[in-house]
């Protein structure tokens, strides 16, 4: 094992591919000043060298001589996949889309570099799943449909043709809430063959020059339950093992802890007491769940679900049927309950740009609270502002941003790592001085706080494995409630393909 880059040169890399001659290394990587781009090193070691595209999502072309390469404008909301020379000049655009309709990263060059896969997306599909095939033309500049399959997620490390040009392998779900299976789909009459059936997730997918055999990452990521008998995490005890996974919890103002797990065999919601004692399954629908949130009233849970392409829930904390919440936005997801309880603040994409919301808890017209970019909102303990990942003018990565509870004009901005785990949000401490928030390095995740009044961020865990994924005070303001979990991976060889 030859070590080729050093550990700190680099806040992120991915994308790490061979050049088609073996003699380089191609990755993307952001740098400590929160610049993204596509770096070439030699395959025995070196100084890496920047190519000028910044993007975290690329591939080469089987001569070595071209590259494709992913674009996003958070302002324009326009997508594309560009194809430039190796060292990033006469670039040109091959497939885009813009505001409802859209393309994925992940664009992998057939064997005879003349056609690369294009992932499209059509959020006027919804609720039925959005993603399509198609396939770009170099010769002609054409785009053509490859079979009339519609995919719920599709991975962009996952995209492979088989050295024939004869079929295209994917790690894909045709379902929302389905584990990630390989498919093969055959070129050019597009027809969807599934090659695994089990309840593993498998993501990424690298070929054999001969076509006989693929190699794939199967995954199965295990969390729990810990909480702290004061508000340091660090603290925490386990009280809910991790023997399946979860999605998310939410302190109840009674003291209980109300969670999503798989370990009745699908997503749905429970409570417990703080001990981990008095566990009650509230949900047995068996559709998929996330982000649960308990009304200040204790008398409501509110919940997402990737279902008909993202949607909220609303369940009685006693127990009863779902029912969906009516927010009239395009993949509402990412729930907070107003300190009132009168409304509900949430993400979602109306053509095309991710923006904050808020409906009534009955449902009905939604009001935007932000117009720039922006995720993952909530409410300060005293209800008065609002705190959510944003988007700045001219910034590539996204920021941390207090505005009034009613939307607005920016309140306070900071700078945060361009690692921060934006799925998993901003949180305020009960106190209302810190906003809380996870950066990743590599597999590991830890807590950070950034002071509101303003200063330097403040380290608030060191947790190796299991790792920290979400976080919950308790509405008295006294302990934190907080899962852990790691992924479990193996090295998988499919043969037989020929």
């Amino acid at each position: 094992t030859v070590e080729i880059l050093k550990e700190g040169d680099f806040e992120d890399i991915d994308n790490v591919v061979f050049s088609p001659d073996g003699n380089f290394v191609y990755f993307a990587a952001i740098d400590a000043g929160k610049r993204k781009s596509v770096y070439k090193v030699a395959t025995l070691g070196g100084s890496p060298v920047p190519v000028p595209i910044a993007s975290m999502s690329f591939s080469l072309s089987p001569d070595g001589t071209r590259i494709a390469y992913y674009e996003e404008d958070y302002k324009t909301t326009e997508t594309a996949i560009m194809i430039a020379d190796l060292d990033g000049s006469n670039p040109r655009k091959a497939a885009s889309g813009k505001a409802e309709t859209w393309v994925e990263s992940g664009s992998p060059w057939s064997p005879d570099g003349k056609r690369l896969i294009i992932v499209e997306g059509d959020d006027t599909r919804a609720p039925k799943p959005t993603l399509s095939l198609a396939v770009y033309s170099l010769d002609d500049n054409s785009l053509t449909s490859l079979g009339a399959d519609r995919w719920d997620y599709i991975d962009s490390g996952g995209i492979v043709w088989d050295p024939s040009g004869e079929f295209v392998y994917l790690s894909a779900t045709r379902i929302a809430g389905e584990t990630m299976r390989i498919w093969r789909v055959s070129f050019p009459d597009g027809a969807a063959a599934e090659l695994t059936r089990n309840d593993k997730d498998y993501r990424g997918l690298s070929i054999t020059s001969d076509g006989s055999r693929l190699v794939t990452t199967e995954q199965e990521i295990r969390s729990g339950v810990w909480v702290s008998p004061d508000l340091d995490p660090m603290n925490a005890v386990e009280v809910l093992p991790g023997r399946g996974d979860t999605w998310g919890l939410s302190w109840s103002p009674d003291g209980r802890i109300v969670y999503i797990s798989d370990q009745s065999g699908a997503r749905e919601v429970w409570i417990m007491n703080a001990d981990g004692s008095g566990q009650r399954q509230i949900t047995n629908d068996k559709i998929s769940k996330a982000e649960p949130q308990v009304s200040p009233d204790g008398k409501t849970v509110v919940y997402s679900s990737p279902i008909d392409g993202f949607q909220l829930y609303k369940v009685p904390l006693a127990g009863g049927n779902p029912t969906r919440i009516d927010t009239g936005v395009i993949g509402p997801e990412s729930p907070a309950f107003s300190s009132d309880g009168k409304f509900i603040a949430f993400s979602g994409w109306p053509a095309g740009r991710q923006s904050i919301f808020r409906v009534p808890i009955a449902g009905g017209r939604s009001e935007r609270l932000t117009e720039l970019p922006s995720a993952e909102p909530s409410f300060s303990p005293d209800g008065t502002m609002l705190a959510c990942f944003y988007l700045a003018e001219n910034d590539q990565f996204f920021s941390l941003g207090i505005f009034g509870v009613d939307g607005g004009a920016l309140i306070k901005k900071f700078e945060v790592p361009a690692t921060i785990a934006t799925a998993r949000g901003p949180l305020w401490t009960p106190d209302g001085k810190q906003i809380t928030y996870i950066v990743s390095n590599g597999e590991k995740s830890d807590l950070w706080a950034q002071p509101v009044a303003g200063g330097e961020p403040i380290r608030l865990t060191d947790f190796g494995r299991p790792w920290i994924q979400r976080r919950d005070y308790s509405w008295d303001g006294k302990r934190v409630a907080i899962t852990r979990g790691e992924g479990l991976r193996n090295a998988v060889m499919l043969s037989g393909l020929k």
